[in-house]
């Protein structure tokens, strides 16, 4: 073998080990690409879903009238995103009803979405009666007695359960003056338990224009008692509201800010009014709430007829 021939073939040995080499570092080049967009979407999307997560149970917190939650949990992900999903329901005197769910999607690559209409409802427009949309569920109206005109007729529902007999009710109360949380103590009757406390609306606001998007104090004990504690979370959880304030408004009401607002003057709970309540109870407790002078309105939400246990 002549040197010409030794010398080519050293080169293309050269030449293939290089094009080797080089190969090599691409795939490498691009694996480490593979996994640094793949860390990098997944982070994304977590931030994504913590940020959906958290917003869930704030609305849970602060903008549930009378719903619990029994389930937050996330639900269909892929590298994309997935969603963040809360089961809902009612306690009526013990009895758990079904409520609608809130599901808000995520994706790192699309952004996320909540719906504004979180507390899904449908109106009869007729009577004036709001349902849940999912469970159709009566829901209790609130109402703002600053108005002239509300686009609900105002409700007095009071009339129709206080001599009812054998059900258990869930009931909305409007005060004509919001109160404090001692006074609406010595006002409720026995039998008649506090469990959602409405902070009300800004002064112009419609809250039958609302979608039930209100705020308010769930009570998390039989007795409808709420402490310090209580409403230092719940004035938490308004303060959150405000500072990630995603615009939704009702007739040009802001009422993302409106929570600032209230929580700005109310810190605590010996300071705080509130605006109206909803109450559940045995019929037959509801009937001394006839004389009132300090309710303004009533609407009944859901109403079940007591069944023994044979």
């Amino acid at each position: 073998m002549n040197e010409g021939k030794k010398f080519r073939r050293l080169a293309l040995r050269v030449k293939i080990f290089r094009w080797i080499g080089t190969v090599m570092i691409v795939l490498v080049a691009l694996l480490l690409v593979a996994i640094g967009s793949y860390k990098l979407t997944q982070m994304k999307a977590a931030n994504e879903s913590n940020a959906q997560m958290n917003y869930l149970e704030m609305v849970s917190q602060i903008m549930a009238p009378n719903i619990q939650t029994s389930e937050l949990r996330l639900k269909d992900t892929s590298l994309l995103g997935g969603q963040a999903f809360n089961r809902r329901f009612k306690d009526i005197e013990g009895v758990h009803v079904p409520w609608s769910s809130i599901t808000a999607t995520y994706s790192w690559l699309y952004g996320s979405h909540i719906s504004g209409n979180l507390n899904a409802v449908e109106s009869n427009g007729t009577s004036g009666a709001v349902y849940d949309r999912e469970t159709q569920q009566k829901v209790p109206v609130f109402y703002n007695p600053r108005l002239k005109k509300a686009a609900e007729k105002p409700a007095h529902d009071l009339q129709k359960i206080a001599n009812q007999r054998n059900a258990v009710v869930e009931m909305g109360v409007t005060f004509k003056e919001p109160l404090s949380y001692a006074a609406i103590q010595q006002r409720l009757p026995k039998g008649v338990h506090p469990a959602w406390y409405w902070i009300g609306v800004e002064k112009k606001a419609d809250p039958t224009f609302m979608d039930n998007n209100l705020f308010g104090l769930n009570v998390q004990n039989a007795a409808g008692t709420l402490n310090e504690d209580d409403y230092r979370g719940f004035h938490q959880g308004l303060v959150y509201a405000h500072k990630h304030d995603l615009g939704l408004t009702y007739d040009d009401v802001n009422i993302f800010k409106f929570a600032g607002q209230y929580a700005k003057q109310y810190p605590n709970l010996r300071t705080a009014k509130f605006a109206g309540l909803i109450v559940t109870g045995n019929s037959e407790a509801f009937k001394p709430l006839l004389k009132a002078s300090w309710i303004a309105n009533s609407s009944i939400g859901i109403y079940q007829i007591r069944t023994p246990i044979e």
